[in-house]
């Protein structure tokens, strides 16, 4: 069978053919060319996302469709040698194949998971938080340094969870008074009463109607109290009062 010269055909037929190819051949002709990818994007498709996941020797991409998920994409991580000797891994906002060559990076994501067992660069960290628009909830559970450092702004989501069992201590007093997110779960901080008193004093006098709870366990004394080595607080805002719990079964 003579093969199709696609490009060759006018604009509604490329358009016509490219509504009609799976998800996993659209995205294979979106790197043949800046053309092709620029017809891929203006192509509708049922694609409303993906599913990334950041493995310890590979990285998945999974297609979601409106009605499925559909393909997988597995990309080799590949280590090499920074000018100080230690090796990096190539596994954050960037997808490698085992020749190092990039495929493609994202800037936006309605949901950021990243968990392990060693902390990232703080540089790495700093790019991923600031760079990329995470529009709903963005849990962090590995280490993350002392000393790192970002845009305090950039913590603007509407879930934030740090939940590492090490490195909870860059939370500074600065950070949780600039966090601007419905919902927060910290874990390990050394966050102390008066910083929590002055989060719930700015909350208290703002207008802010979204906020809805904070879980904040920290490795600091509240006012000499501290049960079985840390210390929970939980703030939460009840902005119904009579909510309908019809059918719903309570557990105390």
């Amino acid at each position: 069978m003579a093969a199709l010269p696609l490009f060759k055909l006018p604009v509604l037929c490329i358009n016509n053919v490219l509504i009609n190819t799976d998800i996993i051949s659209l995205v294979s002709i979106s790197l043949i060319s800046r053309r092709s990818k620029r017809l891929v994007r203006t192509t509708k498709t049922s694609l409303t996302g993906f599913i990334i996941k950041f493995k310890k020797d590979m990285t998945e991409v999974q297609f979601v469709l409106s009605d499925k998920k559909e393909g997988n994409w597995f990309f080799e991580i590949e280590e090499k040698e920074s000018s100080g000797g230690q090796e990096m891994e190539m596994r954050y906002a960037l997808f490698v194949c085992s020749s190092g060559c990039p495929f493609f990076r994202f800037n936006q994501c309605n949901n950021l998971y990243i968990t392990g067992e060693k902390a990232m660069r703080n540089e790495d960290l700093k790019n991923v938080l600031e760079n990329v628009l995470i529009k709903s909830v963005c849990i962090i559970q590995l280490p993350v340094n002392a000393d790192f450092e970002c845009n305090k702004n950039a913590f603007r989501f509407n879930e934030f969870s740090s939940l590492s069992k090490e490195g909870g201590h860059w939370i500074t007093r600065e950070v949780f008074l600039n966090l601007k997110c419905s919902r927060i779960h910290l874990h390990h901080t050394l966050l102390e009463a008066h910083d929590f008193m002055a989060f719930f004093e700015r909350w208290y006098y703002s207008n802010d109607k979204h906020f809805e709870v904070m879980i904040l366990r920290t490795d600091k004394t509240f006012n000499g109290l501290r049960f079985d080595g840390e210390t929970v607080v939980f703030f939460g805002v009840w902005h119904n009062r009579f909510p309908d719990i019809s059918g719903a079964t309570i557990f105390i």
